[in-house]
């Protein structure tokens, strides 16, 4: 499971932009705005729990990054109420549809 949500991780932190580029995407969680690539694999690879879940979340209108992130942490609050962890990378710069790809782990 981890070399596979590593990855996932790489993948989402990683992907070009609608012109081709390629830059590195931060990742977030709920507290933090800013996970560096190297955290980010680790977290991927390590994650705890039983489950691991790879989730695209898209508001369905077009968010700023800052409002997705935001948007993002609401969906996911119930994760970590229930003792889960996640972490997440806005892509809005490839499609005409913002969105969050999400790495979560939840024990149930």
């Amino acid at each position: 499971m981890g070399a596979t949500m590593r990855a996932s991780a790489q993948y989402y932190g990683h992907r070009p932009d609608a012109e081709g580029s390629r830059r590195y995407r931060m990742g977030f969680d709920g507290e933090r705005d800013e996970i560096g690539k190297d955290e980010a694999y680790r977290h991927a690879e390590r994650g705890e729990g039983d489950y691991a879940y790879r989730i695209v979340l898209s508001p369905g209108e077009d968010l700023s990054g800052e409002e997705l992130k935001d948007w993002t942490r609401d969906v996911m609050q119930g994760v970590e109420e229930a003792g889960g962890s996640w972490m997440g990378f806005v892509h809005d710069d490839h499609t005409d549809n913002s969105h969050a790809h999400v790495i979560a782990f939840t024990r149930e």
